[in-house]
């Protein structure tokens, strides 16, 4: 009984992904010439390459055919982060990535941008709507319906941070690239200086935002302590997820996170931080500021 339960489950998995794979395939086939055995043979070619070149991710300075999902706002490493996939070309991306063993399930995230220009052309490099610079994740888990117009749910954890060195889409319609590790450079000595200057904007701003919350704020407080005494690289990464919860409110804020992850040194993260601090901080007593009594013609009433 429970191995016919199991021939069944493996026979609606294989059933769903071809599926997936077929209504991939059938969207780029609207815009391409590309025969079926064409698509069907970079099927197999994927499947056969893709797991080799993921054993060795991060172990080397360059990583070959990582997936790309592009997303609204980017991903801080260190941070947890969810998405909801419609797309038959991204669910069939995770299919592929759950037959992996758990160690090299990798996806590189990486914020989506609008360009004016935009060259339709399927396979034209111009058709890359993404930002160069994205976040590497590790796929914990991913939640799939028995009904296939349902959104797949995936849950990640960003690891680490890379730059796109050549991108190139694959027939049944999502983007992989050659990656580049990016790690930051040397503290400085001016390092210690920027990372108390930027935790003391932070408790200060922290104050506005949580001024009727004390069990919060002390909570808060606690753990902006812990992780200001940890290295600077974290810190800054900490911040910056931090106010993330206020900047992906807009695209203008959107961008600023985007900033933030390509810094490519703690210094230069926690320099954006602290601007992004001061203006904030700014804005926010402004608004606290009693409005300045009018000129006359007004009548005090009886």
């Amino acid at each position: 009984m429970a191995m016919a339960v199991a021939g069944v489950a493996c026979t609606r998995a294989a059933a769903r992904s071809a599926a997936l794979r077929l209504a991939a395939a059938a969207d780029v086939s609207r815009h391409t010439p590309w025969p079926a055995a064409s698509v069907l043979a970079a099927t197999t070619h994927w499947m056969h390459t893709s797991t080799s070149h993921a054993a060795r991710a991060w172990k080397s300075p360059c990583v070959r055919n990582l997936p790309l999902l592009d997303n609204e706002c980017v991903v801080f490493p260190g941070e947890q982060a969810g998405f909801s996939l419609s797309d038959p070309a991204h669910q069939l991306m995770c299919q592929d990535i759950m037959g992996r063993p758990p160690r090299l399930r990798h996806i590189g995230v990486v914020k989506h941008k609008e360009s004016k220009d935009l060259d339709h052309s399927l396979f034209g490099e111009t058709d890359y709507l993404a930002e160069e610079v994205g976040t590497l994740v590790q796929v914990e888990s991913l939640q799939s319906f028995a009904e296939t117009d349902k959104p797949q749910l995936l849950a990640t954890r960003a690891v680490g941070r890379f730059r796109v060195v050549k991108k190139r889409r694959l027939p049944w319609g999502y983007w992989s690239c050659t990656a580049a590790v990016v790690h930051d450079e040397p503290w400085t000595p001016e390092t210690a200086s920027a990372l108390t200057t930027v935790k003391n904007l932070l408790w200060e701003y922290a104050q506005f935002s949580l001024l009727l919350n004390e069990t919060k704020l002390q909570a808060f407080k606690r753990r902006l302590d812990k992780k200001a005494a940890e290295d600077a690289t974290s810190f800054s990464l900490w911040v910056a997820m931090q106010l993330k919860t206020r900047l992906a409110q807009s695209e203008e804020g959107r961008q600023q996170c985007q900033h933030l992850l390509e810094a490519r040194s703690a210094d230069k993260r926690l320099e954006l931080c602290q601007g992004i601090l001061v203006e904030r901080l700014e804005h926010l007593q402004t608004q606290q500021q009693p409005p300045a009594p009018s000129d006359g013609g007004s009548t005090p009433s009886n």
